[in-house]
């Protein structure tokens, strides 16, 4: 039996005979103890051992609905608190990472979509604050992120892309909190990176019809750490990445105390 204390209730998994193996909660009385929600329909049970994890007084859990195959539910401890965070893949069998990661401001977990395939993502528990970290891997299969640890203001964790394998990378949750996902996932596009990948230098360009006419570029490389910082003249493409070694790199561009990241690698 898996018993989790999230907020000012206890956790578990009980069969009470009538709707099989149930989601309940109990605050240590008899009249405090009961069912939250009957997930699977009818008497059928939930499969398996949903592994718990208590995230801002609300619990998270995988299972299996048997409507939606496994996906990530949330639980407030009431019957209407309970649902499904997203139905993130469509296929007959989906791959389940169950392991997750908190910093006390997002919750960090893999999960597989359809096209994507298996990335990082992150919940701030809210209906509008579930978001993928970064497609990793592009394509179908995904990097598969896996190990997730929080340490000393970062998220580490193993993932694999097609240029280094399986990796142990670290991200920073300083960028990581910040307006970095949302410009991961829809860079301006009035900058651009061209070539990309690169294997000696890159030039980086911008629409002028900027109205700043000068712009910050720093490099973060997969740690995190700044490489390179430049200023870029509107009228100038700005070439980077001479003396950079291979590997995976965070171009920040600065417009109006504004930060926009784009990918970069260097093969």
């Amino acid at each position: 039996i898996m018993l989790t204390v999230c907020g000012d209730y206890l956790y578990f998994l009980a069969d009470d005979g009538i709707n099989g193996r149930e989601l309940w909660r109990t605050d240590g009385s008899p009249s405090g103890t009961s069912m939250i929600k009957d997930i699977v329909a009818g008497s059928e049970p939930i499969s398996g051992t949903p592994h718990f994890y208590c995230f801002n007084n609300s619990l998270y859990f995988w299972v299996d609905d048997g409507v939606h195959d496994t996906e990530l539910w949330q639980s407030d401890g009431t019957e209407s608190g309970t649902f499904m965070v997203n139905d993130f893949c469509h296929k007959d069998f989906c791959f389940v990472r169950t392991e997750m990661a908190s910093d006390g401001n997002y919750l960090y977990f893999s999960a597989e979509n359809d096209s994507l395939g298996i990335e990082l993502w992150r919940t701030d528990g809210s209906i509008d604050g579930l978001e993928m970290v970064e497609d990793i891997r592009t394509g179908y299969l995904g990097s598969i992120p896996e190990n997730l640890v929080i340490l000393d203001g970062h998220l580490i964790f193993s993932a694999e892309d097609l240029l280094f394998g399986e990796e142990l990378r670290k991200l920073p949750l300083s960028i990581a909190t910040s307006s970095y996902n949302n410009l991961i996932k829809s860079a301006n596009p009035k900058i651009t990176v061209f070539p990309n990948p690169f294997t000696d230098e890159t030039q980086i360009s911008i629409d002028p019809s900027n109205t700043e006419s000068v712009i910050l570029v720093r490099i973060h490389d997969i740690l995190g750490n700044l490489v390179f910082s430049s200023p870029m003249h509107l009228e100038k493409l700005l070439l980077i990445g001479k003396n950079l070694p291979t590997g995976f790199y965070m171009i920040e561009v600065i417009v109006s105390q504004k930060s926009y990241f784009l990918k970069a690698i260097k093969q």
